[in-house]
């Protein structure tokens, strides 16, 4: 097996609908649950950085799509509402 050298500096990114740039990073929680991720503005500033739960394949219209683990180790797919509050 041939192991690499370097690792990518995140482990993936998502666009929501109004072109905000969500990079997973590889930072976890203590349970390994959820992932960081640096959101950034569709022009590339940094907005925030946040602690999301799952796998995530989509944002739209307000909602975060995720897929996360049962207790059983089953995959559901949960929709969170994002709630921006800029300041």
């Amino acid at each position: 097996m041939k192991v690499p050298k370097y690792f990518p500096y995140f482990r993936y990114m998502v666009a929501d609908d109004e072109d905000r740039i969500y990079v997973a990073t590889w930072e976890r929680d203590q349970n390994r649950k959820r992932t960081w991720f640096d959101i950034f503005d569709p022009s590339g500033r940094y907005i925030v950085r946040a602690l999301i739960p799952g796998l995530v394949p989509l944002i739209r219209k307000g909602h975060l799509y995720a897929i996360e683990e049962t207790e059983e180790r089953y995959p559901v797919l949960k929709r969170y509402r994002i709630d921006w509050k800029l300041y």
